[in-house]
């Protein structure tokens, strides 16, 4: 068994259900939750649910959770201490291999060097003075070839290229001209930066779970969270396809308001302000978020989307 997992574990029999890559995982007993953590799967700041308590929360709540948590902790910083120095070793023992390989190498170029001249050597001792312009032959450079431009009716020049009929110069000139590279557009409309929103609404504020705090009349509380759940996949498939475009891709909060029948005024965090491919995925993906028909006014919602590598 390994290291990692010599806890005690007095006949345990909690069921958990534990959160990874925005999937829900479970159920699984505590030995398996405890491998999740020692494969990194989970950590402190994971959602986990003790069932038979029935709520989602971080495992950093529950102390046998944080002490094997610690323990891995201190092995995987073992371990990293361990890679490192034997990255330093071979990163020594190739600078010595490229030493050695480097002497060798001037030292072949050395004893080649002195074989050439040794024998530039004798072969000028053997040679007969015949004078410098048997020794030297200069090149002689060929006339260029004359190119034939044809006359027009009207008097201009065609252009020829090696005796060949192309057309006029100015038709030339334009098949040579390369077409513009015209930049890919983005629908961003709609899809402004800041939290700062409509005052009318209701405001309601959801955690990465998808629960809501507060309540307000119109559509009722289970079904906003039924349409910020739907919500939140798409936005999670935006943040995915950023992060895949551009590692340095952290996440933002999403805020938008639920409509009768549809989603509006849309508001992404000023960390995305440039990144209009990201924009017009959030715009596109709430568009297609199914809204039930209710009365009264609109419901202010807001989701933090966060990425990790």
């Amino acid at each position: 068994m390994p290291a990692t997992r010599k806890i005690a574990r007095q006949g345990i029999k909690d069921v958990w259900l534990y959160r990874y890559n925005d999937m829900d995982y479970g159920p699984v007993d505590t030995d398996k939750l405890l491998d999740a953590i020692t494969e990194r799967k989970v950590d402190l700041t994971s959602p986990v649910n003790r069932l038979k308590e029935n709520r989602w929360t971080t495992a950093a709540e529950y102390g046998l959770l944080r002490d094997h948590y610690d323990r891995c902790h201190k092995i995987w910083a073992e371990q990293q201490l361990t890679e490192e120095a034997d990255r330093q070793v071979r990163k020594l023992e190739r600078r010595e291999t490229a030493r050695s390989g480097a002497w060798k190498l001037g030292l072949v170029g050395i004893l080649v060097a002195g074989a050439v001249g040794t024998w530039i050597v004798m072969r000028l001792l053997q040679a007969e003075p015949v004078g410098f312009e048997k020794i030297v032959r200069l090149p002689t450079v060929p006339e260029l070839p004359q190119i034939f431009v044809p006359p027009t009716r009207d008097g201009s020049s065609l252009a020829t290229v090696a005796g060949r009929y192309v057309g006029p110069v100015s038709s030339a000139v334009a098949v040579a001209a390369s077409p513009t590279k015209h930049r890919k557009r983005y629908d961003t409309s709609g899809v402004r930066v800041g939290n700062s929103g409509n005052r009318s609404v209701t405001k309601m504020s959801f955690n990465e779970d998808g629960d809501v705090a507060g309540g307000g009349a119109g559509l009722s509380s289970s079904k906003l969270s039924s349409v910020v759940g739907s919500a939140r996949t798409k936005l999670f498939s935006c943040a995915k396809k950023a992060a895949m475009r551009n590692k340095s891709f952290k996440g933002t909060t999403v805020g938008f308001t639920v409509n009768s029948q549809k989603i509006g005024d849309i508001s992404v965090g000023s960390e995305v302000r440039n990144n209009a491919a990201f924009k017009a995925c959030v715009k596109s993906a709430l568009r297609r978020v199914s809204v039930p028909k209710f009365s009264g006014p609109g419901r202010r919602a807001s989701v933090p989307i966060k990425i990790e590598w």
